[in-house]
């Protein structure tokens, strides 16, 4: 157990010394991921996603809740489809005729 507890005594003392050369690098303004600083395009990129991101949030927390729509009863369903029929029944019977009259001739 004592050798497991020196172990941890010096991954301890390692990462305290990482963390340190971490945060003098970070006030030089050094690069800590090893890549190179973001391009303009990649900045106005990331500005525009969080812009984006924040209108995202603000109008879902603004909306409300959306209304559940009423179905439509058997009853008038059948009574829809009735009048349907009938609508175009009375369309059939006007095309009908029309066509059994036939077109008026010009005089000539």
């Amino acid at each position: 157990m004592d050798g497991l507890n020196q172990i941890i005594q010096r991954l301890e003392a390692q990462k305290a010394a990482v963390e340190q050369a971490l945060e003098a690098l970070r006030e030089v303004g050094g690069e800590v991921s090893g890549g190179s600083a973001p391009s303009p395009g990649d900045r106005r990129s990331a500005a525009q996603k969080a812009r984006w991101a924040a209108k995202r949030k603000a109008e879902a927390a603004s909306a409300t809740p959306a209304k559940r729509k009423r179905g439509i009863s058997a009853a008038r369903r059948k009574a829809l489809a009735e009048a349907m029929r009938r609508r175009w029944a009375v369309k059939r019977t006007a095309a009908a005729a029309k066509k059994k009259g036939g077109r008026a001739k010009k005089a000539a």
